[in-house]
């Protein structure tokens, strides 16, 4: 299990390599992003509809750092790996069981390759992402 503190550090880091675009910097620790791929529903309301106020449920769309779901839910988590694999063609990922590999089919030096290990799938591939972007920021 993955601590909620680093979840919302880890988001920070991936909005920004996903280039999302912030929507509220006043909070600097949890910033809002826009994140066009959220699935996090929320009830919005007419204020111009009749005295029951109904409302309706939508998507939320601009999702603060720690209410992100990239280490839980695989839309969001794919992202990030779509970017990698798009934007650094040298990394491969392969996922076998609970075990994610991220790293090159080629003798390339420069390239991140390592294996992780964790208790699900998902957080086993949420792992080797938040590993990559922070190999990758210090090239």
């Amino acid at each position: 299990m993955i601590d909620s503190i680093v979840i919302s550090d880890n988001a920070v880091l991936i909005c920004n390599f996903l280039e999302l675009s912030i929507v509220d910097k006043r909070a600097r620790k949890n910033p809002a992003y826009n994140i066009p791929f959220s699935n996090i529903p929320y009830i919005e309301y007419d204020a111009y509809g009749d005295e029951h106020q109904e409302g309706w449920i939508d998507v939320d769309t601009h999702v603060r750092a720690s209410d992100t779901l990239f280490h839980s839910d695989w839309t969001w988590v794919m992202e990030v790996v779509d970017k990698i694999e798009a934007h650094h063609p040298y990394q491969d990922v392969e996922i076998k069981g609970n075990r994610c590999f991220m790293g090159s089919s080629s003798a390339l030096d420069d390239c991140f390759d390592d294996w992780f290990e964790a208790d699900t799938k998902i957080e086993a591939v949420y792992i080797a992402c938040i590993e990559f972007i922070k190999w990758y920021n210090k090239k």
